[in-house]
């Protein structure tokens, strides 16, 4: 692994400044960070399509990354500064975890995913471990430079199971990770909003092991108000920002366009020569190890699907696809109603019919032009396992008393306890050319812009 004679220094709007000397681990983060698949991450935006609502949110993947990179090892110099046991090869796989947990987020991060499985069952954190394991990318070729086995000890650490790190573990995957502390910090502040922002300094300064089990890590009490703080920016964040109505239903409208082009492509009236069209039928072929498909998923960035959508907008023969995309790319989106979240099931069966026949009439297959969104969120989760199903990931509080066992975090603190509860949203998203006939169905109730 090349070696570089002089520190490195990047400045970031988040955390100042991120610097990397010549020591064997900063080495290897530094020859990471210059590979093909983590570089790619410049060309995925964070926030999907946030920013058809917070103009500013243009920011990728890349400086997250870093970010996230960059608060880890804070928090592993905090761990062993409270008196926590840190190991050099620890640090390394904890460090390196942490930047390229992302590594494997497609074209407009999550919103892409129920493009290429509308199950829901393949994430993004699958591809990262799948590009960390190789078997001939960039990053996989680096990492066996440590050692043979090191390429799968970060999946593993990517997806929390890692054993050898310990508790360390829950700096890369928990409810309270750098993932997490770098992604409200940073979309808060390109989103122009106040909502993210909380004492990331004073919360990561009294991170500490757990006096009595080993396996678990703890807040000191000091930083009980800077955590509130987290959790509850978080909780703001997933309501204002990451669930705005207008974002998903582009969401939606993407998968809208490509679910038209699969099914057009199956029929011969679309070309099949589209990476994400050939890529998402590829998926649906059990017997296609995804491990071996990684050259076609990387080859996928936003700028590309902007080019596809741009072709179908000018050149598809189809209706229904050429439209999708001009609305799409000219925000011209869907309109939003949410049903009173007490409506009766036969009074929400009945209203949703009678949307997609007006749809029908119009001549807009309500297929393509009614579109339902559901999604829920909880603040703060207790009973939450990751990896290995004995380790829950639940934050514990120092308590005043020396004597005393640190206590889970809703039990201390009745604010955390009022994050406990799930909310849960309905939406349905439809044309302009359908409000009237959506609040006639809904007696006159307002249909949001």
């Amino acid at each position: 692994m090349a070696k570089s004679a002089k520190p490195v220094i990047i400045n970031d709007p988040i955390h100042g400044s991120i610097a990397f000397s010549g020591a064997d681990t900063d080495q290897l983060l530094l020859a990471l960070i210059a590979t093909p698949e983590l570089q790619r991450l410049r060309r995925i935006k964070q926030l999907g399509f946030a920013s058809l609502v917070y103009p500013a949110a243009e920011h990728s993947r890349f400086p997250h990354s870093l970010g996230a990179m960059e608060i880890a090892r804070r928090m592993l110099a905090a761990i062993r500064k409270n008196g926590g046991e840190v190991n050099e090869r620890q640090e390394r796989i904890i460090t390196v975890a942490t930047l390229l947990h992302d590594i494997g987020h497609g074209p407009f991060s999550h919103a892409f995913e129920p493009v290429l499985d509308p199950s829901g069952g393949l994430r993004h954190e699958q591809w990262s471990a799948a590009i960390c394991e190789g078997p001939n990318t960039e990053v996989a070729k680096i990492l066996s430079e440590v050692d043979s086995d090191f390429p799968r000890v970060v999946a593993n650490a990517i997806h929390g199971a890692e054993p050898s790190v310990g508790p360390l573990g829950y700096v890369v995957s928990s409810q309270l990770d750098a993932d997490r502390c770098d992604f409200l910090l940073r979309d808060a502040h390109a989103a122009g909003v106040s909502y993210g922002q909380f004492d990331i300094n004073w919360l990561i300064r009294h991170i500490a092991p757990h006096p009595t089990d080993d396996d678990k890590l703890m807040v000191k009490r000091k930083a009980r108000h800077a955590l509130e703080a987290y959790l509850y920016a978080r909780h703001h964040m997933y309501h204002t920002v990451y669930f705005h109505k207008t974002a998903r239903a582009a969401e939606k409208m993407l998968e809208a366009v490509f679910r038209r082009a699969n099914e057009l492509a199956i029929t011969g009236d679309l070309a099949t020569d589209s990476l994400p069209v050939l890529l998402a039928r590829r998926l649906t072929d059990a017997a296609i190890d995804r491990r071996t498909m990684y050259p076609e998923y990387l080859a996928l960035d936003d700028a590309l699907i902007i080019t596809i959508l741009m072709d179908w907008c000018a050149n598809a023969s189809d209706n229904v696809l050429r439209d999708l995309c001009r609305r799409l790319l000219n925000r011209d989106l869907f309109k939003c109603y949410e049903p009173p979240k007490d409506a009766e099931t036969s009074m929400l069966f009945d209203r949703h019919a009678a949307l997609r026949n007006a749809a029908d009439k119009r001549g807009l297959p309500a297929d393509y032009y009614v579109l339902t969104d559901e999604g829920s969120a909880v603040g703060y989760a207790t009973g939450v396992y990751l990896g290995d199903p004995e380790e829950p990931t639940s934050i514990f509080v120092e308590q005043l008393d020396p004597g005393a066992r640190p206590a889970e975090a809703a039990e201390d603190m009745p604010g955390i306890r009022a994050l406990k509860e799930q909310t849960h949203f309905r939406r349905w998203y439809f044309p302009e050319e359908l409000r009237e006939a959506v609040e006639a169905s809904a007696g006159g109730a307002h249909v949001r812009s």
